[in-house]
């Protein structure tokens, strides 16, 4: 049968399921006892459709012939092959334009199926994927189209991709976009939410970044807490409140009134260095990592002023 695994496959991610979120994850090599092209694993929270490499070449290789044979093939078959191809290869600007004018004739009703799939290639585990700068722009298009016609999982969507992939640039930088379409009392929500979101990944510094960017100043009490309390270790909290201060320098003089340059600390290339013999005192180390990154901030916030 033509397109018979690339229908399996699209046909599952689709379910429907019990579980209303549905992953997709490739890994390498299928275990030895896997017969089946991709695996359907059940949680109480989620679905995950599994597929393993050897998968996506025969895929590519069902896909990639029919390609060429497109102006042949119907609507549905045509969508079958651009979403194959969109699966196994990364930036592949040619299957986006197809599967763009694809999506530009297609009823909301089909446009929804389409936008679910694209949340999942977003949110899967494999980087090329997840990291794909096209891939987020279709879904900054479609959101701007039929935002408060068809639904978006948008929370679910990038929680997914940066707890997939650490400092994920593509994805923050899509988030920064969406905070700005949000209505006031939605931007409310999404930044209590993501504040939150945030204090869960500290080490993350797109993350912090885009925190940075669209922090409001009732949420500056929140932050130098949490870094307190901690007490935080890793620079990203602090480059946050940077690029909170560097637009609102009014801010400036609190935290120096709040927090103390410490003497002493060493810096190489922006980067606080432990000495060595307090390496191995994991008290002693983290107040010596949490006292240099705030000396190194307040150095910062002094060069802006």
């Amino acid at each position: 049968m033509e397109l018979e695994l690339t229908t399996s496959i699209v046909n599952a991610l689709h379910g429907p399921y019990e579980t209303k979120e549905v992953r997709l994850m490739i890994y390498p090599n299928a275990p030895s006892e896997v017969k089946e092209p991709f695996v359907v694993i059940h949680s109480e929270t989620h679905t995950e459709i599994v597929l393993f490499k050897k998968v996506l070449m025969k895929m590519f290789m069902e896909c990639h012939h029919l390609f060429y044979q497109w102006e042949s093939l119907d609507t549905y078959r045509q969508r079958l092959v651009c979403s194959g191809l969109l699966i196994v290869t990364t930036e592949n600007r040619t299957a986006l334009n197809m599967y763009s004018k694809i999506l530009s004739e297609l009823t909301e009703t089909s446009i929804q199926r389409e936008v679910h799939f694209i949340e999942l290639l977003l949110s899967c585990n494999r980087a090329k994927l997840n990291k794909s700068s096209s891939l987020w722009e279709l879904y900054k298009k479609l959101y701007s189209e039929y935002q408060g016609r068809i639904k978006f999982e948008v929370w679910r969507t990038i929680k997914l991709s940066c707890d997939q992939h650490f400092a994920n640039y593509y994805c923050c930088n899509f988030i920064r976009w969406y905070y700005n379409q949000l209505e006031y009392q939605q931007r409310e929500a999404f930044i209590k939410q993501y504040i939150q979101f945030a204090m869960a990944h500290v080490s993350d510094p797109s993350i912090w970044t885009v925190l940075g960017k669209i922090l409001r100043k009732n949420d500056l009490d929140c932050i130098l807490n949490f870094v307190e309390s901690l007490p935080v270790t890793t620079w990203p909290p602090f480059s946050a409140v940077l690029e909170f201060a560097s637009r609102n320098m009014d801010i400036i003089p609190i935290v120096k009134e709040r927090w103390e340059q410490k003497e002493g600390v060493v810096f190489y290339k922006g980067t606080v260095i432990v000495p060595k013999e307090i390496e191995d005192d994991l008290n002693l180390r983290t107040q010596y990592l949490h006292d240099g990154w705030k000396s190194l901030l307040l150095i910062k916030l002094g060069h802006l002023m």
